[in-house]
């Protein structure tokens, strides 16, 4: 019998190698070539996907230790998705959030079915480069438009990094071609 730290390892390892794995498929030839997931990124999502899998197992102290990394890197929810830091850590320990950057790194972590499409709005700040990924069991892409509705930035690629002319609130769309599951969207 594994103990229940082994089988948490084991979850985790197996989790996040799964939901990176769909983050390196080759272009299209009329497709600009893939840009690495960046390292910020993938340690976002490996967070998350621990803390997920300390939930699942009712492991408190991995809870507790992913709530207080994901305060350390300064991520924050995006668009109504759930607090994980907040919920992670105990009552008596939440830590404030730490400033940095001005929109600093966030994520969202939502449920998408075949065919679904999510979209929310997020602020980018005028020349300033961001980066921004999705992760997840699906085939998940995201696109980026203004406020024409037409594709600007991102156009359903799995990691885009760009540089908005001017500050404004864009809409994010992300689509799910694969199978339903859950994805973690990274934007820093």
């Amino acid at each position: 019998m594994i103990g229940r730290k082994t089988a948490l390892k084991a979850m985790i390892g197996l989790t996040c190698a799964t939901a990176l794995a769909g983050c390196a498929d080759a272009p299209a030839a009329d497709q600009v070539a893939p840009i690495d997931v960046p390292a910020s990124h993938a340690k976002l999502v490996a967070v998350i996907t621990e803390g997920r899998a300390a939930e699942q197992m009712g492991d408190r102290s991995a809870l507790e230790n992913a709530g207080t990394r994901l305060v350390a890197m300064k991520a924050r929810p995006i668009g109504g998705s759930a607090n994980l830091a907040d919920r992670w850590q105990p009552v008596d320990e939440v830590l404030p959030p730490m400033r940095g950057r001005v929109q600093g790194p966030g994520y969202r972590v939502a449920e998408l079915a075949t065919g679904e499409t999510d979209t929310f709005q997020e602020i980018f700040y005028g020349i300033e480069e961001t980066q921004v990924s999705v992760s997840g069991l699906g085939d998940y892409t995201i696109n980026i438009l203004d406020d024409d509705g037409q594709s600007r930035f991102c156009d359903n690629q799995t990691v885009c990094r760009f540089t908005p002319d001017v500050t404004a609130r864009y809409r994010i769309e992300i689509r799910n071609q694969g199978e339903a599951g859950t994805y973690i969207f990274v934007v820093d």
